[in-house]
């Protein structure tokens, strides 16, 4: 075994790694386990592709248990951008929370989202408040956004869409969770019609 290590090369190591930290959540997420869930996640966060590969292994599973999607959910205020950086808003990301988050079970809701450098995409966090998406369009020194990242001259804008019922997987305001953001996580993939608005330079 000793042997075999050494003759790993770092490309291999490297896939170790992000295979055994994907795996290592997937375990958390199973057994509701909020110290394996953080442990997985710090190995994820120093890997390549690791939470690429660790959502599409959760993917697959039909649910999870009540308690763990409120530890992800957790996690998700808190560092959910780590992951957004790394896997974008696509459909890895989005078939994940649909089983990693609690299920939203309401109506559908007019939606708001701020983004200081919009490049057509759309983003999975919405709010209620217009006011607040207007803050969000808001570009500020030093204030992430996983598209100003790649597309640093984006347009401000605000987004406004009649998402329904289906397309909301998750409202962290109605669990009293992520402050005053009143946020809600939107599967973009299935809204009908968004109304983009340039925002103002101030």
């Amino acid at each position: 075994m000793i042997e075999a290590d050494r003759s790993e090369s770092p490309l291999t190591r490297e896939r170790r790694r992000a295979k055994e930290a994907a795996a290592e959540l997937l375990r958390a997420v199973k057994q509701s386990d909020r110290r394996l869930l953080l442990s997985a996640a710090a190995k994820l966060k120093d890997t390549v592709n690791g939470w690429g590969l660790a959502l599409r292994a959760v993917s697959y599973l039909k649910t999870v248990p009540p308690e763990s999607q409120l530890l992800f959910l957790d996690f998700w205020i808190e560092d959910g951008k780590t992951i957004r950086s790394e896997v974008g808003t696509g459909k890895t990301l989005l078939r994940a929370l649909w089983v990693l988050l609690p299920r939203y079970c309401g109506q559908g809701l007019r939606l708001y989202r701020g983004d200081a450098f919009w490049n057509g995409k759309y983003g999975v966090s919405w709010t209620r408040s217009r006011e607040m998406a207007e803050a969000f369009a808001e570009p500020h020194p030093g204030t992430y956004n996983e598209i100003s990242v790649s597309f640093p001259q984006g347009r401000a804008v605000v987004l406004v869409s009649d998402v329904p019922a289906e397309a909301i997987i998750s409202a962290p305001c109605l669990l009293n969770v992520g402050g005053e953001e009143g946020e809600y996580i939107v599967d973009w993939r299935l809204l009908s019609h968004v109304e983009v608005t340039e925002r103002a330079p101030h």
